[in-house]
């Protein structure tokens, strides 16, 4: 999955890689020596970025391959180069942690930084209302929802990365449900500047059905014009969420 960003292109993450800084890093944090490290190399073939063994030993060949594909898949989804090589070395010390469920997620999301992981009680959804026959909605008579529950969130660069989670009786995690948003509407500033555009794009949608089909991709769009309009870049959630089917 790649969220294209304009700090995540292809040719910037490949320059990242390539980068020897970038690799000594990944090869000290998954306890590889200098010598081992001089045992492989990256290169370019093709235009694809290609890690080669060059000594006898293949023990740096084995251990690279996994954090370095970690580390593209997380620049693909839109985390920052500076998040990424944090993680790199990230060392929870989970004994201060009050919270018992942030807990929880944290020993289950172990490279996640601790710090940077907050609880979520509320916040607002600036997605499109539920037309009247519709189940399941918390819709104000805006359109305007709120999301609740076990939830907590990390912000990094642009994007918000949000985790919905469902815990066992024993408190230990059961599942996570992952997703991401503009981090401008975690700005109190901006909420709403966010909200006064949502609910002029709703105002000229009147006429259509919030339940047919294509309803949010367009509310977005128009969404995302009056706020460039302001000089401000928001991602929507279809930016954002490329995997996810909308309407």
């Amino acid at each position: 999955m790649h969220v294209s960003l304009t700090n995540n292109t292809a040719e910037e993450i490949q320059k990242e890689i390539l980068d020897s800084t970038t690799c000594r890093l990944i090869a000290k944090a998954n306890g590889l020596s200098d010598q081992d490290f001089a045992t492989v190399q990256l290169g370019q073939y093709h235009g694809t970025v290609v890690l080669y063994q060059i000594g006898d030993s293949d023990k740096a060949f084995r251990v690279m391959q996994g954090p370095l594909r970690e580390y593209v898949d997380s620049r693909n989804a839109g985390h920052t180069r500076d998040f990424c090589l944090t993680v790199l070395t990230n060392r929870n010390d989970l004994s201060g942690i009050t919270n018992a469920d942030l807990r929880a997620f944290l020993k289950a999301r172990p490279m996640l930084p601790a710090d940077r992981v907050k609880c979520l009680e509320i916040k607002p959804s600036f997605s499109q209302p539920k037309s009247s026959g519709s189940r399941g909605t918390n819709s104000s008579p805006s359109g305007f929802r709120m999301e609740t529950g076990t939830a907590f969130y990390l912000i990094d660069g642009a994007i918000a990365w949000e985790y919905h989670v469902q815990f066992k009786p024993d408190g230990s995690v059961d599942t996570v449900r992952e997703s991401r948003s503009d981090a401008n509407e975690y700005d109190p500033k901006m909420i709403p500047i966010i909200q006064q555009a949502y609910e002029e794009a709703l105002a000229e949608m009147k006429p259509r059905n919030p339940g047919q089909l294509g309803f949010a991709p367009v509310l977005w769009w128009t969404m995302k014009a009056k706020l460039k309009a302001k000089g401000i870049d928001w991602y929507s959630p279809a930016d954002l969420n490329p995997n996810t089917r909308f309407d």
